[in-house]
């Protein structure tokens, strides 16, 4: 069909539908109309300027198993654009009736579903999603890596690759199930670091981490005098995480008998001395406590943290509007009328 005659086709079919008709295939041929083209196979066009209005519009009611309407190209199935420059507008809009249906099913070689928003200022979506249910998801993802992969793009000013907030006093911004790993320094705007214990009577109580203006590895260890005098290695694992050079670490003592207490002697890279006070000669065991600075972070002690801003409690950003868009209201179904020859 030549482009002259496909658009007198395409003109032809906006004013039938305007008419509140509607074209028919050849009886038998399993089509409502059918129509090639070197550019357009079919085009539709309405040109009313207010109310509701429709380019094409498609029913598959008769089979519950049914296509509204199926498309096909070699790059896009389809498109979808709204020209509406003020209101917001939706390139595509989908709905299902049924409770536990999809709105959208999209299956991709690559992506499955990919989000783009082009505005160049203001606080934009690659993609938005809602659920009206309390009990619901606002996002389910899953994958054979990473259920959730994000990243802040931005090379300036604060950014987060994940945000999360929980409005309810009982809730949790973020919740994992299995181990946990974080790559760069971890920093808790709060009072307590909590590990959690179960109890006897099935309980759960809150036990706290000690804190320290210093950054500090420790180690611990039992050993024996033996007439008053005992040499101890400081733990080789240990000793590969820790400045051990000068000998500079504490050793703290704990007698586990009577005698006449106990001091560090002497202390090298690699071991420390302990003996008895007043030249004692006890073979008493005692506990030993060692305490270092991590390697690389020696001279660390109450860094200054810059807080951002919205990190402090800053209001939620405004969100486009939770509720889906109402539904466009489907036209009767126009009466069928033979295709144009």
């Amino acid at each position: 069909m030549r482009m002259g005659r496909m658009l007198d086709v395409a003109l032809a079919i906006g004013c039938v539908l305007a008419a509140g008709a509607a074209l028919a295939g050849p009886p038998g041929s399993g089509y409502g109309a059918h129509d090639e083209g070197t550019t357009f196979g079919t085009s539709g066009l309405a040109t009313g300027t207010s109310g509701t209005t429709y380019g094409g519009y498609f029913l598959g009611t008769a089979s519950p198993n049914g296509y509204g309407s199926v498309s096909k190209g070699s790059r896009f199935g389809a498109f979808g654009q709204a020209q509406g420059a003020t209101e917001r507008t939706f390139g595509g809009y989908f709905v299902s009736d049924s409770s536990s249906g999809w709105g959208a099913y999209t299956n991709g070689g690559a992506i499955g579903i990919y989000g783009h928003a082009v505005a160049a200022s203001g606080t934009t979506y690659g993609g938005f999603m809602d659920c009206a249910s309390s009990d619901g998801y606002g996002l389910y993802a899953r994958g054979g890596r990473y259920g959730v992969y994000a990243k802040a793009t931005a090379s300036a000013g604060t950014t987060y690759g994940i945000r999360a907030r929980a409005d309810s006093p009982d809730g949790y911004a973020g919740y994992f199930d299995g181990n946990v790993m974080v790559s760069g320094n971890f920093y808790v705007l709060g009072t307590t670091k909590n590990c959690v214990v179960r109890m006897e009577d099935g309980s759960h109580r809150a036990m706290y981490a000690v804190e320290s203006p210093e950054s500090w590895f420790e180690d611990f260890g039992v050993a024996q005098l033996k007439d008053g005098l005992a040499t101890v290695k400081v733990p080789a694992d240990f000793a590969q995480t820790v400045n051990t050079l000068g000998a500079k670490y504490l050793v703290f003592l704990t007698p586990r008998g009577d005698c006449k207490g106990l001091y560090a002697a002497k202390q090298s890279p690699d071991c420390f001395e302990v003996r008895e006070l007043a030249g004692g000669t006890s073979n008493i065991e005692f506990c030993y406590r060692v305490v270092a600075k991590p390697l690389g972070n020696e001279k660390l002690r109450m860094k200054s943290i810059r807080i951002p801003k919205d990190a402090l409690g800053p209001d939620e950003p405004e969100l486009p509007e939770a509720s889906l868009p109402l539904e466009p209201e489907a036209p009767e179904q126009p009466q069928m009328v033979e295709p144009l020859r």
